[in-house]
């Protein structure tokens, strides 16, 4: 992979549906949250450090309402990914192609009781206890890091990773994201950004309205009214 000193894509996919294929403003009224397996999420952070080597670390901080009684929760997260990109040596848009990303997953930590399970493109981290039941409002922490393996496209890098992901089964009323890069990205980096805000594979681009800050360090923004199997990539 090359340096982050190069041009490198960042893309930002926000895809929490159900109803709608946009997120709704903050003003909406017409919001309505889902809680299908018996919660839903008021409050998302998630913490992101990308580093040059092209790991990932990650902190997500969220609460979740319990509508009924439950064990508690799954936090799904992806293991690879696809993506259409230039690979054009002079990343001039004259050749495109359809790129596969392995992701491997490590250090997991949760800030309570947890397990791990394997389907095919993803890892469950199932939360809670068989023990106790949980209801009502609830908060938990998770910790990971995500090494991406090389695309092996010489002029250009990848930066996709889905913060809210799209096997989010409640709604979630409001995320807030801040991204650290540990080397500076250059200007065609940040101008090669976007937000995406819809259903997984639409293209409802909503960048000015979920980025409130960004420069060659540092990425910040916000969503709210999320539905649920929508996801920030």
């Amino acid at each position: 992979m090359t340096s982050m000193t190069q041009r490198i894509f960042v893309l930002m996919l926000l895809m929490a549906g159900v109803v709608s294929s946009f997120a709704h403003t903050e003003e909406d009224d017409t919001f309505i949250r889902d809680d299908y397996d018996g919660y839903y999420l008021t409050r998302m952070q998630v913490e992101m450090t990308v580093h040059k080597d092209h790991t990932y670390d990650v902190v997500e901080q969220f609460d979740a309402f319990f509508t009924e009684q439950r064990h508690g929760l799954y936090r799904s997260i992806p293991r690879r990914f696809w993506h259409n990109r230039d690979v054009s040596e002079a990343q001039d848009s004259s050749e495109y192609r359809n790129l596969y990303n392995a992701v491997e997953v490590r250090d997991i930590d949760v800030s309570e009781e947890f397990d791990l399970e394997y389907p095919s493109e993803v890892i469950d981290v199932r939360i809670g206890s068989l023990d106790r039941y949980v209801e009502g409002p609830h908060s938990y922490r998770v910790s990971y890091t995500l090494a991406v393996s090389d695309d092996r496209v010489a002029a250009s890098d990848v930066f996709f990773h889905s913060m809210l992901g799209s096997e989010w089964t409640g709604s979630t009323d409001s995320l807030f994201f801040t991204i650290h890069f540990d080397e500076a990205l250059p200007q065609s980096s940040l101008d090669a950004m976007k937000v995406y805000v819809g259903f997984e594979g639409l293209e409802a681009t909503r960048t000015e309205e979920v980025i409130d800050y960004c420069d060659s360090l540092l990425l910040r923004g916000h969503a709210s009214h999320l539905q649920a199997h929508n996801a920030v990539t």
